[in-house]
């Protein structure tokens, strides 16, 4: 069954994650550090940032997993009278909402326009929060143009969880076969693997390597730019 809809990862897919997500980690680690250096390394390393090379690992909870899941990791590291697993959740989600610079990969909404013109279906699936999609979009010109769009507090559950994907073909009416999910890491390989996603493609614009997607993903991409040609071909 030809490809008719593409389900969009957000953070290293349409947006490169090291440029729009380190200066925010490393800002978020230091308010919660509270200004103790060995602190804000433990919980940069327990995220799955990797001090030697300067990049969070692929597959870690920093790479993929979403605000809670990331409170989870750190709030049994923080002071006594901070640990408050709400409250953590809450700050990370609030921090990240009012301190992060998106850097798109690319004109996200002359991309849009070619892939509409080719008659696909636009989505967003992503582990950051609903609220997150609008305030890092917003003015790319990308929202506009998408049918569907979830975070991990939507209602539909987290990646990996098949949720999300199954959402995208609720509202669009699209078989799972004819979806088509777009990611950086193994949580997006996942999630559309669980939806029935008739087509996994891998890009290199977050934390993955070709050889961390290769196995999991039908194509492995660059960017999502090369996106168009691929479609080109009558998937």
């Amino acid at each position: 069954m030809a490809i008719k809809g593409i389900l969009f990862d957000k953070d290293g897919t349409l947006l490169d994650f090291h440029e729009t997500w380190m200066p925010s980690i490393k800002a978020l680690v230091g308010f919660l550090g509270d200004g103790r250096p060995e602190l804000e390394d433990r919980l940069l390393e327990t995220g799955g940032f990797d001090k030697a090379t300067g990049r969070v690992l692929s597959g870690s909870i920093l790479a993929a997993g979403h605000p809670g899941d990331l409170a989870e990791a750190w709030v049994d590291l923080l002071p006594e009278h901070a640990r408050d697993l709400d409250k953590v959740t809450a700050i990370i989600e609030a921090f990240f909402e009012e301190n992060v610079e998106p850097k798109p990969v690319c004109d996200l909404s002359a991309f849009a326009d070619a892939l509409l013109a080719q008659g696909m279906v636009l989505g967003i699936a992503t582990n950051d929060s609903a609220a997150g999609i609008e305030t890092s979009l917003n003015g790319t010109g990308f929202l506009e143009k998408v049918a569907f769009k979830a975070g991990y507090d939507s209602g539909h559950g987290g990646k990996p969880g098949p949720g999300m994907g199954l959402a995208f073909c609720k509202a669009t009416g699209l078989d799972p076969s004819e979806v088509m999910m777009v990611g950086d890491n193994s949580h997006d390989m996942e999630m559309g693997r669980a939806a029935g996603c008739g087509m996994l493609v891998g890009v290199l614009t977050g934390n993955s390597s070709r050889d961390d997607l290769t196995p999991m993903a039908d194509h492995v991409l660059d960017t999502i730019e090369g996106l168009p040609a691929l479609v080109a071909t009558g998937i």
